[in-house]
């Protein structure tokens, strides 16, 4: 998942892009609380409004939105990265954790630990090359979130092709047509795999090409994000802290109001589209729930919400829900901040050893 790691600096001139960016911290401090609310909808909170999906969406969503953020407007000069490129900047991050939780399934959980050789081997070698969520019967296998980023490793291999088709989109005007034609493709796929599940064997919460298409609408709007237009002047520099509290808290009512109304009963894509101003609008920084998402402590949870994320199963197959027992809560949370902060640490000192030692060779 990218880091939202730069925001737009206010320009005279609206109609010229400015190469400044600044740290769009509430972004950062979302990307905390989904991983937050994927682990609690895996404790059986948040059931009847589907809250697992809800923060998938979400962090799909702001994947895009921060990849166009941050490269959308790379400097001419630089060459294009290819999708394989990007993909292999991104696997050290992630790769090691994957395989460290992999391991981790085989060895010590009994699901796993009794298939036989020829078992962990073909499906492991699918696991650890990270294509499980393309078939149905394997997504869930092993580690059963790692899905996620074999999805995720999708949308950063299609990410230049996704960045050509908005450009030339954006240089005919026609940017709107792209969002809506790749809304409309995700509608379709939603509505056959409902209808026609006997034809259409596509798993809507874990398919690559479902979360690439909730990749490219979080993307395109990252594009509207950074466009130097007379509305993103006024809301980054001209509105006040009153204006854009008022904002954010009427388009996440909306979204809250109707994630519990509704739950499960809409379309998945409706919350999806329901999402992207609230993500749009959390940007820029400005309102109360923005500077609320912007503490140190989410800050600090937002560094290892990646190993949370990836550890958090095994933790729990081997620390049952205790529904209504805080103590149990508490004793899980600490586990798993020191397993993922541990991991974590351990990691970065291997990795800085093994730089230096090559270094000095």
């Amino acid at each position: 998942m990218p880091r939202p790691t730069k925001a737009p600096a206010p320009s005279n001139d609206i109609n010229k892009a400015t190469p400044h960016r600044a740290v769009l911290k509430s972004l950062n401090g979302i990307k905390a609380l989904a991983v937050i609310g994927v682990i609690f909808g895996h404790m059986n909170f948040g059931g009847s409004w589907d809250m697992c999906a809800r923060m998938v969406e979400i962090l799909f969503i702001l994947s895009g939105f921060c990849m166009a953020y941050n490269h959308y407007q790379d400097s001419a000069k630089e060459p294009e990265k290819t999708g394989w490129e990007i993909v292999k900047s991104k696997l050290p991050k992630f790769y090691p954790v994957h395989v460290t939780t992999f391991l981790l399934q085989v060895l010590f959980v009994p699901t796993w630990a009794m298939k036989s050789m020829g078992f962990i081997l073909v499906f492991g070698a699918l696991n650890l090359s990270l294509q499980q969520a393309w078939f149905q019967k394997t997504q869930f296998m092993f580690n059963n979130v790692s899905w996620f980023l074999s999805s995720l490793i999708f949308c950063y291999f299609i990410t230049p092709s996704l960045k050509k088709l908005c450009r030339y989109s954006e240089e005919r005007g026609k940017l709107w047509l792209c969002f809506l034609s790749l809304l409309g493709i995700r509608i379709y796929l939603e509505y056959t795999i409902l209808n026609y599940p006997m034809y259409v064997f596509m798993d809507l919460h874990t398919n690559p090409i479902i979360q690439s298409l909730n990749y490219a609408l979080g993307f395109i709007t990252g594009i509207y994000f950074i466009r130097p237009t007379h509305i993103n002047r006024y809301l980054s520099t001209q509105s006040d802290r009153s204006e854009m509290s008022v904002l954010e808290c009427v388009f996440i009512g909306v979204y809250a109001s109707f994630c519990y109304s509704f739950g499960v009963e809409l379309y998945r894509i409706f919350y999806v589209v329901l999402a992207l101003p609230i993500i749009y609008l959390l940007g820029f920084g400005n309102g109360l729930i923005s500077r609320l998402l912007s503490i140190k402590p989410l800050m600090w949870f937002e560094k290892i919400n990646l190993e949370l994320f990836m550890f958090h199963s095994f933790i729990l197959y081997h620390l049952p829900v205790e529904s209504g027992n805080i103590g149990y809560y508490v004793k899980f949370w600490l586990i798993s901040i020191m397993v993922a902060l541990g991991f974590k640490m351990i990691w970065n000192k291997t990795t800085n050893y093994i730089g230096a030692h090559r270094r000095a060779e």
